[in-house]
């Protein structure tokens, strides 16, 4: 390109040095070399010319190029946001539907445990000892919400004996998390009795306000006993609190002395 270019300056410059010269009185040879000249100059003009021409053609290409990247660039970086919210919304979908799976498995756990027998429905309970000498006590039981005794409910119309199996129900409608507290005057026989008691989840047995047994952390159903000295009228109160899932409470005494 710059040989060209040097060669058509110098090509102009002879151009114009013939016609600076000349007087009208040249040779036939001279005015055949001039056209020659100029006919040449014209060449070199139009190859010029062609040649930015083509630099313009490839300066359009390559930017015509560079935006169709950037154009498929976006439509890549679009395409690829409109796959990621379409996914997110199918694992939402599919979040929803396990959450409606799970809405209806519990309405119908609810259902099936409002179909247990409660406490107003209950056979009339079993004492789990007979032979226990001693076969009335004046007891009240209160229930309460909350496996504290949080909340005041009421009081059960049959307290005693203690042996109450609402399997996953529980008593005014209670299901999971209440408390009851069954209390009152005891006339023993003198002589040595063996307490027993079984719970699920917990429980404590107080006589006269001693703690005998202290079973007041979560467990499944098992029997517990402690044996004590008594004679004439003692207080006796028995603490239980209904966490999760099945709930049972009894109590009994026997003499064995």
């Amino acid at each position: 390109m710059n040989k060209r270019k040097i060669g058509l300056a110098s090509m102009a410059l002879l151009l114009v040095g013939i016609l600076l010269a000349g007087t009208g009185c040249g040779s036939q040879k001279e005015a055949t070399e001039l056209d020659q000249l100029k006919r040449e100059f014209v060449q070199f003009q139009t190859q010029l010319q062609e040649e930015r021409q083509a630099q313009e053609a490839e300066k359009q290409k390559v930017g015509e190029e560079e935006r169709i990247a950037q154009l498929a660039a976006a439509v890549a970086s679009e395409t690829l946001a409109a796959l990621e919210a379409k996914l997110l919304e199918k694992e939402r979908e599919a979040r929803l539907a396990q959450l409606e799976k799970s809405i209806v498995e519990l309405e119908s756990q609810i259902t099936a445990q409002s179909s247990q027998p409660s406490w107003r429905n209950c056979p009339p309970p079993v004492r789990p000892y007979p032979d226990s000498a001693t076969t009335t006590a004046n007891f009240k039981a209160e229930v309460f919400s909350g496996e504290n005794f949080d909340e005041y409910v009421g009081l059960l119309p049959d307290p005693y004996p203690v042996n109450f199996d609402w399997q996953y129900g529980g008593p005014f409608g209670l299901t999971n998390y209440f408390s009851v507290r069954w209390e009152g005057a005891v006339s023993f026989e003198q002589g040595t009795y063996r307490f027993r008691a079984r719970a699920d989840d917990g429980f404590r047995l107080y006589v006269d306000g001693q703690l005998l047994l202290d079973r007041w952390s979560p467990h499944t159903t098992r029997n517990h006993e402690i044996t004590r000295s008594l004679s004439g009228d003692h207080n006796i109160r028995l603490e239980y609190r209904e966490l999760t899932g099945l709930s049972h409470i009894s109590l009994s005494w026997e003499k064995i002395q």
